[in-house]
């Protein structure tokens, strides 16, 4: 049987081969060419060297005979200077920041870990958890002492930390009661605002079936006029109270 001759798409890759391969010979071929090789990120157990923060490069010469005093003057070459960020989420439905005994514990995981930041959630439902808030106080707070204030604590004792580790707030911006456990509080949005408010003073929103309440909660209309500006009013009043990150 005769032999089939190249197509197209045989021709290129044929070319392709070459192409790469010539390409390797010349570079094999330069002197001036220094082989890459990673440096190990753990900690040296003989000389006691600190671990590297970030990716680092040294020739493939220097790492095979490299001195405890090359290896530390590498590490001081990183490839690429970025900036972590290291963050946890704290969510305000569980243990977390609702007494300064968990903050301070927190704040201890949390340098153990090498975590530089914490977004911890201080609004759940239209609740705070901090003082200077235009909105009522978070009921699971009852066990703190009342002058506590828990996005204070956590700030004043996260930033005096070595390393200091930033703190950001969290709050949901819609959710603002359970339906089958509505607030109480007359100060809450819920009260003045909910499925008792008339007309334009009712700020909930609908689902796609008419129904105040989805998945037994119910949230402010964010294409409320009014409903909108006091949600902005919330977050703002926090922003300026308090020196978050």
């Amino acid at each position: 049987m005769m032999p089939q001759p190249f197509n197209g798409l045989q021709t290129r890759h044929v070319l392709s081969v070459a192409l790469v391969t010539a390409l390797l010979l010349v570079l094999c071929s330069r002197s001036d060419v220094t082989a890459w090789a990673p440096v190990a990120q753990a900690a040296s157990i003989t000389t006691g060297e600190p671990a590297l923060d970030g990716p680092l490069a040294v020739s493939a010469s220097e790492t095979v005979g490299a001195t405890a005093a090359a290896r530390t003057e590498a590490r001081q070459r990183p490839l690429f200077n970025l900036q972590q960020l290291r963050a946890i989420w704290v969510d305000a439905f569980n243990p977390g920041i609702k007494t300064p005994r968990e903050v301070d514990q927190l704040i201890e995981r949390m340098h153990a870990a090498r975590v530089n930041a914490i977004f911890a959630q201080v609004r759940k439902r239209g609740d705070a958890y901090f003082n200077r808030s235009i909105e009522p106080r978070a009921d699971d707070l009852n066990e703190a002492p009342g002058n506590y204030d828990p996005l204070a604590y956590l700030i004043e004792k996260a930033h005096a930390a070595t390393p200091p580790i930033e703190v950001h707030a969290w709050l949901n911006a819609l959710p603002v009661a359970k339906a089958s456990e509505p607030p109480t509080d007359t100060l809450h949005v819920y009260s003045a605002h909910g499925t008792n408010a008339p007309g334009a003073d009712n700020w909930l929103s609908k689902n796609v079936y008419g129904a105040l309440a989805s998945d037994n909660l119910y949230f402010l209309d964010p294409g409320h006029p009014q409903a909108d500006q006091y949600t902005s009013d919330v977050i703002v009043n926090l922003v300026k109270n308090y020196d978050v990150d």
